[in-house]
């Protein structure tokens, strides 16, 4: 459901999902079956399209990070690193809002720089 929300809001943005695949490198049909489930997302794709839908590419690659890590002995360290950026996100999500600029993607970015 994420994913489908997520290329919907990137072709709403962008004009097309055709516009969404070719800033991506990919075709349509593989952003099809992203949609469907049929292909499981990679971090960097679900990052690129969170981007084009207008929301901050670091809080999916959290989200992506967290999802990844079920089930391992990072879940529960990754759970107190990342859940508050998860929270923040996943209400967001479920509340409509778009676009997301987290007030955290400057801390984050600082951090890297």
């Amino acid at each position: 459901m994420l994913v489908e929300i997520l290329i919907a809001k990137a072709a709403e943005r962008q004009g097309s999902k055709k516009a969404v695949a070719e800033m991506l490198g990919v075709s349509s049909s593989y952003l099809s079956d992203l949609k469907s489930g049929r292909r499981k997302i990679q971090p960097d794709d679900l990052a690129a399209i969170a981007h084009l839908a207008g929301f901050n590419a670091l809080n999916f690659l959290a989200l992506a990070t967290l999802e990844g890590a079920k089930g391992t002995a990072k879940e529960k360290v990754l759970q107190e690193a990342l859940g508050e950026s998860i929270r923040q996100l996943e209400s967001t999500l479920l509340s409509g809002s778009t676009p997301l600029k987290s007030s955290n993607s400057r801390d984050i970015q600082c951090i890297l720089c």
